[in-house]
């Protein structure tokens, strides 16, 4: 059962939620430029669609949305940018069809919850493993939880931050634990093609992730543990139904460090060098937190 299904199960206000946006308009946009697309997206009201037509552009610098609207481009192989990045700030925005190409920073930086990536593409092309959706709830009390779906990501990953200092951290980890719920981040039904350069999602700071129906290869899965005395460790983790492939030699496809979750029903085919879990309690050997 997919993220959205489950929450349209879980919830009868689902319906009446969209049903409120009103009459919700699809502005197109004039161009692929990171001015003509920021153009549109300010003059776009909650629940509009901003519709970026086929074409390949360069930004500059990043996209900024503040409000609930759907970023929709024509397919990740017909509208492609290079560069720049996205703010999805906390408005609950859905980005999808569309292709991406960078080589530093965190791509698509999202906060808060109910916002949505489907159906892109994500390409690395520096020699690091850099992140390419980055939920966060840095400089906010929201611990982020929405979706990642149907996306392809190169030599890049889902990386999730809950909280951004140790006291909103703790409020985290005192809260319950909600195992099975939409209080987490979703990554399913995607493809991660990598190298062997680390991991392709991974979580800290009272970060909650769930990871289920996807494709992973020569790369992991990843939890953390604290990092500092300021810092908690990741709050819980799912990670089901998906198929890690070794195409070479590689330590191992599974790596936690903290918090409290589940695996199960993974397949791992290939040449690992461990061939399932490898946990790791960092302050049985490091003097941290």
């Amino acid at each position: 059962m997919s993220y959205l299904r489950f929450l349209i199960l879980a919830s009868g206000l689902f319906f009446l939620t969209f049903s409120e946006e009103g009459n919700c308009a699809t502005i197109a946009v004039k161009s692929t430029s990171l001015a003509d697309v920021q153009a549109a997206v300010n003059s776009a009201a909650v629940g509009d669609t901003v519709s970026v037509p086929a074409g390949n552009s360069t930004w500059s610098s990043r996209l900024n949305i503040t409000k609930k609207i759907t970023l929709q481009g024509q397919g990740s192989n017909s509208t492609a940018i290079t560069g720049g990045g996205i703010n999805m700030n906390l408005s609950g925005a859905r980005i999808t069809g569309m292709a991406f190409t960078f080589s530093s920073g965190n791509f698509i930086d999202v906060k808060g919850k109910g916002w949505r990536v489907d159906n892109c593409k994500f390409t690395n092309t520096s020699s690091s493993n850099l992140v390419a959706v980055y939920p966060n709830g840095l400089n906010t009390t929201v611990c982020p939880a929405g979706l990642v779906d149907n996306c392809i990501f190169y030599y890049c990953k889902v990386l999730t931050h809950g909280m951004g200092n140790f006291n909103t951290a703790s409020a985290v980890w005192a809260d319950d634990l909600r195992l099975g719920t939409d209080d987490a981040v979703y990554v399913e039904d995607c493809t991660f093609n990598s190298d062997g350069r680390g991991n392709c999602v991974d979580t800290n700071r009272g970060g909650k992730y769930v990871f289920r129906y996807n494709k992973v290869t020569q790369t992991r899965s990843e939890v953390h543990s604290l990092q500092s005395d300021t810092e908690r460790a990741s709050r819980k983790w799912e990670i089901y139904n998906n198929t890690y492939i070794a195409t070479s030699a590689l330590w191992a496809p599974l790596f936690i460090r903290g918090g409290t979750g589940v695996v199960f029903n993974n397949t791992f085919t290939g040449p690992w060098n461990n061939e399932g879990i490898v946990l790791d309690n960092v302050r049985d050997s490091t003097s941290v937190g």
